[in-house]
Formats: structure tokens, C-alpha cells, sequence
């Protein structure tokens, strides 16, 4: 209905589309998510139905909405000259920005927004545009779409090519944190993105990562709390582990940085090989096998969570037995870190991994962000190695030593 009175003959909808119990029609369906969504007039998103039955203007159950409405009622009282006026303000059931919503917790739905030109979505309690150029919604708010306030995600267009890794980074920190029904389908799902960044880049997909930023792409990190059900997937088990996709919850890239302005940046591992083998066809089968070869500034350091710092995201670690000092700073550790598949570890020695260093300008104060790696396989000396970590380390001298350099081969 809405499309015809838009005088837009065409109409694709995912379920009907895409036979969804043939695996054939999927696969290659699948593969072909970025034209449909690029190539689109128009995305209608009906963001609040929680399923196909919900409709656009989808409510809550009574139970659901007689809560909500007792928690956002809000009375005042203004005194006027005569008389008192009662004004009753109670929300309008969405999100303002729309960000909120069922829609955007659902790891399929990231590529239509992220490749669509123009979206319009139907929220509970009114209807929000949204372009390259144009976010606006019914009640009269406007929120700048190249930013990324309220959860908002860059749109592909023009200015993509200016920024594509921080772009992308956006659109994974975003995806990672949705839900999907088959934890398998990580790679799939985002088919649409990568193979629009790869037109737009020449790049070369590398599980989830890029090949010409692999070098900085390794710098996610996960930043949700883990529960036991994360951990039950087989299908962590045959992906990498330097690829954000090993880790089945919420990641951020670049986290200990990305607050610091004037700074001098330095990256200090350089990518020596790269290979990945598909068991079929790329992305939509099961990788068979991978190796990821790099070198760079390397030291074993002994790791030890602070019980202080435990409750802290990330939490802080005590570094080769350090002993804190609270009467000169409340936060007086050195080193904060996060497990990518753990909460916590036994304390242990770990291979270090130099990436990158950032420098102030003024004060000469520096973080310098490392993987925490450990052996693959018990056989010595160790040849391979399994990332299970990040960490940063803080302060006014260097942790990492140019002279101190490892080559090693990442799986």
C-alpha cells in the first residue's frame, strides 16, 4: 500500500524474496544484499514490530505499555498569578532519534540503513526520514546523519571514501552488538557492506577486517560483559581469533584512543602475510583455514586483574607484580586490558604485541595499546599464536622497547 501510493511499482521484502528454506536461493540472494539496498528508491522499516505480524505502527503488549506509561508520566505544577496549571508530560513510547528501536537490534537490518539511500522509518508513535543529506522526524526533531550521536551510523555515499576505516569501524561497533538468530550467519549478514566497501575501496576482505588496515583493524576490543550462552557457539571456534568475529559480543575500536585530540600517533606492526581459505564460497561457507603473519615491538609481561579495578570496562590490571600507590592517584594503575573471550584469567605471563602509540604533544604523556597473545599449541619453541586480548599501557616513559622485535603468525 505504501509503495503504490508512492507510485513505486516494485516491492522487495526479505522473507518473501529470498526462499528461506532453500539453501541455494539464500546463498546467492545473500551475496547480492548491496544492490538490492543501494539500488533501492526507498527503504520502509517498520522499527518497533517485533516481528513480520507487528505491522508499522507496531504497539507494546498492555503489560508492557501500562508500565511504561506509569514510569513516564511527569506532573508539574506551574504557578501562575490566579491559579495553579497542572501540565502532564508523558513520552511518546520511542526513542526521539529512533535508534532505539527492535529494528536496530537485529544484526540484518545494520546494511539496510548503512546502504539505503533514502529510509523511512514507522516508529510507535510517528514516522522519521532519513538520507544522505537529511534526518528529520514527524514531531519536527533534526539529527545530523553524518554524525554518530544517539547511536546513529555513517550512510554510504560521496563522503565514504574520505574516512572508509572509521566508517567501517562504525558500522562493526554498531553490528556487533546486535542479535542474530544463527551465530553463523556473522559473515552473511553484512555481506552487503563488505562487498560495497570493496567496490569502493579496492580493498581486500580479510574476516571481517581489511587488508591495507589490518594493521589497525586488530586494535577492537570487546566492551560488553560476557554470559555463559555467548561462549556456547561451535561456530567461534573457526574463526580467527584477530578477527572481532571470535568475540560473540559488542567490540570498539581503537578504545583507548579515540578520547585523546592532540596527540602524535605511531603504529608499530607491520602485516608480513595474510592467507584465508574458504571451504567453499567466500563468506557464506566455513573458513577453512587462516593465518595472519606480523612483526613488531614485543615483551612478556606478568597480568594480574586489580581487585579495585575488577568492576571497571576495562578493568585494570596489576603489571610484574606492581604494588599500587592510592595517596597520589585514584586511579594509580598503569595498565587496563580485556580478555576478548574471558571476563577474567588466571594471573600469568603474556606475549605482548606493540601496535600502536599515541603521544600529547604538550604533556609527553603516552598510551601505547598491545594484544595479549598467547601459544596455540604446547609444542616449543611456539611458532603460533592465539590473540586473547587487548591492553594499553599509561604513563610518561616506554613500555616497548624498537630493539625487542618478534615475528610471530597469528591463528
Amino acid at each position: 500500500m505504501i509503495s503504490r501510493s508512492l507510485k513505486i511499482p516494485y516491492l522487495w521484502v526479505d522473507a518473501l524474496c529470498i526462499i528461506q528454506d532453500d539453501v541455494d536461493d539464500w546463498r546467492a540472494e545473500v551475496t547480492n544484499m548491496s544492490d538490492v539496498y543501494f539500488g533501492s528508491t526507498l527503504t520502509i522499516a517498520a522499527s518497533d514490530a517485533k516481528d513480520s505480524t507487528g505491522g508499522f505502527f507496531a504497539h507494546p503488549t498492555a503489560a508492557d505499555s501500562d508500565e511504561k506509561a506509569a514510569k513516564s508520566r511527569t506532573f508539574f505544577i506551574v504557578e501562575r498569578s490566579s491559579s495553579d496549571l497542572l501540565v502532564h508530560i508523558e513520552s511518546r513510547g520511542s526513542a526521539p532519534d529512533g535508534m532505539s528501536s527492535i529494528l536496530h537490534t537485529r544484526g540484518w537490518t545494520l546494511q539496510e540503513l548503512a546502504l539505503s539511500h533514502r529510509t523511512i522509518q514507522f516508529t510507535q508513535s510517528e514516522l522519521h526520514w532519513r538520507c544522505r543529506h537529511a534526518y528529520w522526524t514527524e514531531s519536527g526533531m533534526t539529527y545530523d546523519p553524518l554524525s554518530t550521536v544517539y547511536g546513529n551510523i555513517p550512510v554510504s555515499g560521496n563522503d565514504y571514501v574520505r574516512e572508509p576505516v572509521l566508517t567501517w569501524w562504525k558500522w562493526i561497533e554498531s553490528y556487533s552488538a546486535r542479535n542474530l538468530t544463527m551465530p553463523s550467519d556473522r559473515i552473511p549478514a553484512i555481506c552487503g557492506l563488505i562487498k560495497y566497501h570493496q567496490t569502493m575501496t579496492g580493498d581486500t576482505s580479510a574476516v571481517g577486517l581489511w587488508r591495507r588496515s589490518l594493521h589497525q583493524d586488530i586494535l577492537w576490543m570487546r566492551i560488553t560483559r560476557l554470559a555463559e550462552k555467548d561462549l556456547a557457539s561451535p561456530y567461534l571456534g573457526t574463526v580467527p581469533s584477530w578477527s572481532w568475529l571470535s568475540c560473540p559480543v559488542g567490540v570498539s575500536f581503537d578504545f583507548f584512543g579515540s578520547h585523546l585530540k592532540k596527540t602524535e600517533i605511531s603504529d608499530h606492526t607491520t602485516i608480513q602475510d595474510y592467507e584465508l581459505s574458504w571451504a567453499g564460497e567466500p563468506l557464506i561457507s566455513d573458513i577453512k583455514s587462516s593465518k595472519l603473519t606480523l612483526s613488531g615491538p614485543a615483551r612478556e609481561t606478568f597480568l594480574e586483574i586489580a581487585p579495585e579495578g575488577r568492576q571497571c570496562n576495562p578493568p585494570y590490571f596489576l603489571i610484574d607484580g606492581e604494588i599500587p600507590n592510592f595517596t597520589e592517584d585514584a586511579l594509580p594503575w598503569s595498565c587496563a586490558a580485556q580478555f576478548d573471550r574471558e571476563q577474567e584469567r588466571v594471573p600469568d605471563k603474556f606475549l605482548c604485541i606493540l601496535v600502536r602509540r599515541r603521544v600529547d604533544v604538550s604533556t609527553g604523556y603516552r598510551t601505547e595499546t598491545f594484544l595479549i597473545l598467547e601459544p596455540a599449541t604446547t609444542i616449543s619453541p611456539h611458532e603460533k599464536f592465539r590473540r586473547i586480548g587487548l591492553g594499553m599501557f599509561r604513563g610518561y616513559s616506554d613500555r616497548f622497547s624498537r630493539n625487542a622485535w618478534k615475528t610471530i603468525s597469528l591463528v
